[in-house]
Formats: C-alpha cells, structure tokens, sequence
C-alpha cells in the first residue's frame, strides 16, 4: 500500500530550500527533469497519493500540517503544479516565494474527457480509476474554494495553450504570468522561477519573443 505521504530531502546543507508539490497522477519523479535549475538549493520533494487524500475523511489541511513540520525552520521557495496546488494553498509555512503553475482552482472551464483520455495514455491507471479520481477531483474544488489562502506575492502561471484547462484573466491576489504552453510544459515558468526575474509584468503576458 502506498503511504499518503512521502516527502524525500536532496542536498539537505544547502541554506535554502525549494518545496515541489505534484499535482494528479504524478509523483515526485516528474520534477526529475527540472531539478538542476535548482542547484543551489535543498531539494524537498513531496509525494502524495491523491486518490487516498480524496477517499479520506481527514482534512486536507491536517496533510498540510505534516508536510509543514517536514519543512521545518530552513528558509523556503514553494512551487506546486495543478491540482497539488489546492495542497498548497494549506500549508502554513512562511515562505519566500510561493509560484503555482497550472492551478486548478484557476480554472473557469475543464475538459473531462480529453484530461482522462489524455492520463489513460500516458499511465497503467485504468480507465475507470483515472474517471473517479477525477471526479472526486472536480467535486473537491467544487466544496473548498472558500478554503484557499492567497497572500499578495504569490506567482500564478497559466498556460495558454492548456488542452484541458481554460483559466482565469487573473487571480485576486498576486501575480499572474501567462505563457506559452500546456498543462504539462514547465519549462518556462520554471526557468522564470529559477531566474527569479520573469521577463513580464505582474499580469502580463510574455512578449512575443519569448512565447
């Protein structure tokens, strides 16, 4: 059985850390690919079953309060992607920056099929889990919207080519960067991210050279 949480620790003498959160039917593994933009950094990585979330009558927040005291006092950064953004928005932590690309609560629209046709591909997840982790998914944003905790220098990047989600102009709160790309294409705002200096305004898109 797949414990609920895991959280591993890379370069632990590092000064300063950065906290990745997966999103559905990932894990930890997907931040593979990115991680040497991050050097000079800890690297915690939290890992969740999200379908054990879902089917559990425990708050989503006293998930948080564990991946909170796996953070500790270290100086850090938070990045999450889609929906491991809602766990996000949970955590106590006073970080230094807080970046969420692809978050789902900034959806306004959701193409089920073509996101489950989509995962069905690219994962051994039958058909009929990859629907119900979905739709419990969809039901729990449906219930906890009042739950989310923007601050005013979060970083939101939305894709505009996502072929699932359609989002919002804009969040209330915070800065939102849109980008070229779709739902499972990090490398720009990662980058940005690293760079820690997007080549935008808050609320604007990217110029034409970048995109």
């Amino acid at each position: 059985m797949t414990p609920l949480l895991q959280v591993q620790t890379l370069r632990r003498r590092a000064p300063a850390q950065v906290v990745l959160i997966h999103g559905l039917f990932t894990n930890s593994a997907f931040w593979l690919p990115y991680l040497e933009r991050f050097a000079d950094f800890q690297l915690t990585l939290v890992s969740v079953d999200y379908d054990a979330l879902l089917r559990s009558s425990d708050a989503p927040g006293e998930l948080a309060a564990k991946i909170d005291a796996h953070i500790g006092d270290k100086p850090a950064h938070l990045i999450a992607h889609s929906f491991g953004c809602w766990l996000a928005m949970y955590l106590q932590t006073s970080f230094l920056s807080r970046s969420f690309i692809c978050p789902t609560f900034a959806s306004q629209s959701f193409d089920r099929e073509a996101f489950c046709s989509q995962i069905g591909q690219l994962t051994t997840v039958d058909m009929a889990s990859v629907s119900s982790l979905v739709d419990r998914a969809v039901a729990f944003k449906q219930t906890r919207s009042a739950d989310l905790r923007y601050l005013p220098d979060d970083a939101f990047y939305l894709p505009e080519d996502d072929p699932f989600f359609r989002y919002v102009e804009r969040l209330e709160c915070g800065n939102t960067y849109a980008y070229r790309g779709g739902h499972f294409d990090l490398s720009w705002p990662l980058a940005a991210i690293a760079a820690n200096s997007p080549d935008v305004s808050a609320g604007a898109t990217l110029p034409a050279s970048v995109k």
